[in-house]
């Protein structure tokens, strides 16, 4: 299979670069990123490929199966059109675009061309999240009835200048918070409505910094709560099932069952066990190969799927809801907004344009 890979920074390089080389058949053979840097860097672990600045060049001169694209969410819609429409798959990095309107639209265009859009949700395929799913297969949590999904992060000084444009990249809700928003949909299915939210906004930095909301599903409630500039850095999802209950943790991973009275003393067992995993993933010299480990199973079972002509484990389908609760999220956080400060009002998020520049979706 012959791949191109649009977007050459550092999440393609430690992630998408690893997983397509360890997959038999898969061969990437262009490059593609405006920033001579990073098509520099990209070109150290790929030198047999050929280099490319701009999206067009590349699927003009290539004969392409697939396009691997991970760049900023806001130029997803742009440059997936681009490829399908030159009859070319691709696979795209969360999230997959920034827009119920323009995922449905993408939608439409996977139908009119016959080229499939492949989301990679890899939040989906960590360990922890496996454990989870096969627990719930088995039924040992029973039905979940009520969620509790925490994500707390340190500065974003160290982003890119792209990232700072809430307006356009969709903010914390889709550059940050958009894996952990698609676990609990993945979880419970489609939403019924957002109860209620509330966020803070900062003048000072143009975007919102924090952000609480309390969401209706059919069998179940989910709380959730995104912070930046929090005092500790964690992610973790607690689950109440009719069975059983059962925590989710990630970075490092880890996964607890429970029922039953619960004591300190299993609290720290779980914590020993989930460190010494991590310990030994670095003593062992494993960690980078164990990192890349869930792009590896979502981009294996992509290329199994264009390879053999079946379903995809994740379609666009399957990621249309997970979108739609983040717009919804995001109009009652404007609706409901109240200024921090005198003249102070929270930017309205928009969808971006179609029509952006080929200089703006830089990786």
């Amino acid at each position: 299979m012959k791949i191109g890979i649009l977007g050459t920074g550092s999440v393609a390089r430690s992630y998408h670069f690893p997983a397509l080389q360890s997959v038999e058949g898969a061969h990437v053979i262009a490059l593609c990123d405006e920033s001579p840097k990073a098509l520099s860097l990209a070109s150290r672990a790929l030198p047999s490929a050929r280099k490319y600045n701009q999206l067009t060049e590349m699927l003009q001169n290539e004969t392409l199966d697939l396009v691997d694209i991970a760049t900023p969410g806001f130029a997803h819609e742009f440059q997936i059109s681009q490829c399908l429409d030159r009859q070319v798959a691709v696979m795209v990095e969360k999230p997959t675009v920034v827009g119920a309107s323009s995922a449905r639209k993408l939608m439409q265009l996977e139908q009119m061309t016959g080229q499939k859009i492949y989301p990679i949700l890899n939040y989906r395929y960590r360990e922890a999240s496996l454990q989870l799913l096969d627990c719930m297969k088995r039924g040992w949590l029973g039905t979940p009835e009520d969620v509790t999904c925490v994500q707390h992060g340190g500065s974003i000084y160290g982003s890119p200048r792209w990232a700072w444009n809430e307006a356009q990249t969709g903010g914390l809700l889709y550059e940050w918070a958009f894996h952990l928003i698609d676990l609990c949909v993945w979880l419970l299915g489609p939403h019924r409505r957002v109860l209620g939210i509330k966020s803070v906004y900062e003048p000072s930095l143009s975007m919102h910094t924090a952000i609480s909301a309390l969401v209706e599903f059919d069998h179940a409630v989910a709380t959730l709560n995104f912070k930046w500039f929090s005092s500790a850095s964690y992610a973790r999802l607690d689950i109440s099932g009719s069975a059983c209950d059962a925590t989710v943790k990630f970075q490092p991973d880890g996964f607890s069952l429970r029922s039953g009275d619960t004591t300190p003393l299993d609290e720290l067992f779980g914590e020993v066990k989930r460190v010494s995993k991590f310990a030994f993933s670095l003593l062992s010299h494993r960690f980078k190969k164990d990192s890349y480990q869930p792009h590896l199973r979502v981009i294996s079972n992509v290329i199994g799927s264009i390879n053999n002509a079946t379903l995809p484990a994740v379609s666009m389908r399957d990621v249309l809801p997970t979108i739609e609760l983040v717009d919804e999220m995001q109009r009652e956080m404007i609706n409901n907004a109240v200024p921090l400060g005198p003249g102070s009002r929270p930017q309205t998020i928009k969808s971006p344009p179609s029509n952006l520049k080929e200089d703006e979706l830089r990786a």
